[in-house]
């Protein structure tokens, strides 16, 4: 069978080599390196047969895993837009484009700020001959990280199944997407009952609020006085739905550590992924001024929840540094 290796990274036989124990590839990381899947970031050493892991060619299911006993040299990459380190054996390929600064005559020649740079082909190379910038160097390695892009189209959702044994679907509204990021960034469930979602502006209480009217669902907007005058009060908007309820604790995780988005997500359109960041970053974003630049910011406790954002703004063409 194929081993993880060659779906996390698109091998062919070429690049396969024999080890003792067998003609299989050799490409190893180590136990606690995190992989990409379909359900957020994973442990390489819990990755099971039929999970989905993100690959060059969008998501693909392993079909099976390999672990063997390693004493030698470790290779510890860390991508420095995305912050997430990994741990490889120096043979491990590493798909790359290499970076060249101030230079002329590449394939790719751009503009990035006020430094001009060149790109090279795409090239596989082991992960001991990589070469990390610093600062004043022209030529580094910079590490290719695939694009998820939207394979179907998905109009709505499958609610909890009735006493009867019926599956009601839930329409993918604007409106509920928003409720949707609302939540991740500011919400939590209560008795498997209400959705609670609490906020200090009232601008955006009275848009949730109206959100939530639009849907037909009953609501309450709940009035929190702080015991230090100098906050503002609180409000809590609760959403009574148990079936909304039950999908939200399974889709998108429960406590501010455990958020994280749905598969189905990476399926939405870029018009339908809109309203859902505009729930996620009035939420928990914010916008400041540094140097005369204007940055955007996400701030969560989830890594999962973070790098999944990190991916989908890559669909807008807009790359993110965690």
């Amino acid at each position: 069978g194929k081993s993880l290796s060659r779906y996390l990274f698109h091998m062919t036989n070429d690049n396969v080599i024999s080890v003792p124990w067998g003609h299989i590839s050799a490409y190893c990381e180590k136990k606690d390196s995190e992989v990409i899947t379909v359900g957020g970031l994973k442990k390489i050493q819990n990755i099971k047969i039929g999970d989905e892991v993100l690959t060059q060619n969008g998501w693909m299911p392993v079909d099976n895993t390999y672990k063997r006993h390693y004493a030698g040299k470790i290779i510890k990459i860390t991508p420095a837009l995305l912050n997430i380190p990994c741990e490889l054996t120096p043979e491990h390929k590493v798909l790359t484009r290499r970076y060249f600064r101030k230079r002329f005559g590449a394939r790719q020649l751009r503009t990035w700020g006020r430094k001009r740079y060149e790109l090279d082909k795409f090239e596989w190379k082991r992960a001991e001959e990589l070469h990390a910038r610093y600062n004043g160097d022209y030529e580094s390695d910079m590490l290719v990280v695939p694009r998820i892009k939207q394979t179907k189209m998905v109009e709505s959702v499958d609610l909890t199944p009735t006493k009867e044994g019926l599956v009601q679907k839930l329409r993918l509204t604007d409106e509920l997407l928003e409720i949707y990021g609302w939540y991740v960034s500011e919400g939590w469930t209560a008795n498997n009952t209400r959705i609670g979602i609490a906020n200090t502006n009232t601008v955006f209480v009275d848009r949730i609020e109206q959100l939530v009217n639009n849907m037909g669902y009953n609501s309450r907007v709940q009035k929190q006085d702080r015991k230090d005058s100098q906050y503002k009060p609180c409000y809590n908007i609760w959403i009574y739905n148990k079936q909304l309820t039950t999908l939200i604790n399974s889709s998108f995780g429960r406590g501010c550590d455990n958020k994280h988005l749905p598969p189905w997500v990476f399926d939405l359109s870029n018009k339908q992924l809109i309203p859902l960041m505009r729930g996620l970053f009035l939420g928990d974003g914010s916008i400041f001024i540094t140097g005369g630049r204007i940055y955007i910011s996400y701030t969560t406790k989830s890594k999962t929840l973070i790098v999944q954002l990190w991916q989908l703004l890559t669909r807008f063409g807009l790359i993110a540094c965690v």
